[in-house]
């Protein structure tokens, strides 16, 4: 996430899969240190982060696939004639 496009374009699903991998990542971690650590309320932190960045997973899941209604296009936008949509 640290290095910018090579390019103007912007292709929202190379970036979605880039962003998916990061976060498999960040889940791997914080339930590697729940394995790890004593503190039980870093535990419960590191637990709850986890549950929540699966939460953000799967909401890019559902954009790439456009499963949810919010993702996908509305009739008047497919449709149109407009070729800069």
């Amino acid at each position: 996430m640290n290095a910018e496009p090579a390019s103007n374009s912007f292709d929202a699903h190379v970036y979605g899969d880039r962003l998916h991998q990061e976060i498999d990542q960040l889940i791997a971690d914080f339930r590697e240190a729940t394995e790890v650590v004593e503190d039980p309320r870093f535990k419960a932190l590191c637990e709850t982060s986890a549950e929540v960045l699966i939460g953000l997973r799967t909401t890019i899941d559902h954009y790439a696939r456009r499963d949810e209604p919010a993702w996908r296009e509305p009739a008047s936008a497919a449709t149109s004639t407009d070729p800069s949509r």
